[in-house]
């Protein structure tokens, strides 16, 4: 989170996309799904901007992961 609000302060795109992945991944681990979706599709927003396809692919991936632990196959 302090990782996130640096880069804000900063305005880095590109260190905002890694922490709001970073969020994620740790929302993810400890199973708040919620979380974790905002930060991945938040994430993938700035991703697309810079653009980042590396980033992308890593939101989108990530994306799938919790919303097939949710059990939605479909959107997943």
């Amino acid at each position: 989170r302090r990782s996130l609000i640096a880069a804000r302060r900063l305005n880095h795109t590109t260190r905002m996309t890694y922490a709001l992945l970073n969020l994620g991944v740790a929302h993810h681990l400890q199973r708040k799904y919620t979380e974790a979706l905002e930060s991945y599709r938040a994430g993938l927003a700035l991703a697309e901007s810079i653009p980042a396809p590396e980033l992308i692919i890593f939101f989108n991936w990530y994306t799938g992961d919790v919303l097939s632990a949710q059990g939605e196959f479909p959107a997943a």
